[in-house]
């Protein structure tokens, strides 16, 4: 797990390489680029996510707190992992001011958000269709 440090900047661009924490071999480690900014009309804060030169992967993620924000990017590596918001206040309410404040981006390697968190209301497991 690794809290990103990010700003309530209204727009912030920064680079940022995140992998596995639980092993202390980083060869995997992936290189991004990310802008986070804030969206007045809406009233929440949304992620580009692009790599280390500047090809998006996915552009105006709603950082919402407490789900995968990455959840629905396929272009990213099946293994990649995912990136979540926490808020601290409990309310999800987004201001101008919350991000690095009151809200956190997080990155959790792959699986280790649910091997962290299995009782938490916010995860969810996919079944096999035969499962179903």
């Amino acid at each position: 797990m690794l809290q990103i440090p990010v700003t309530n900047n209204p727009k912030t661009e920064f680079f940022t390489q995140v992998y596995d924490t639980r092993t202390s071999d980083n060869a995997n480690a992936v290189n991004l680029q990310l802008t986070t900014y804030f969206n007045t009309m809406s009233s929440m804060w949304y992620l580009d996510l692009k790599d280390s030169l500047g090809n998006p992967y996915a552009l105006g993620l709603a950082m919402v707190p407490n789900i995968d924000i990455t959840r629905s990017v396929t272009i990213l590596p099946n293994d990649f992992g995912q990136f979540r918001i926490f808020d601290t206040t409990g309310d999800g309410n987004a201001t101008l001011t919350s991000l690095g404040n009151s809200s956190y981006l997080v990155y959790f390697a792959n699986g280790e958000f649910e091997d962290l968190y299995t009782n938490s209301p916010s995860v969810t497991k996919i079944a096999p269709i035969g499962d179903m």
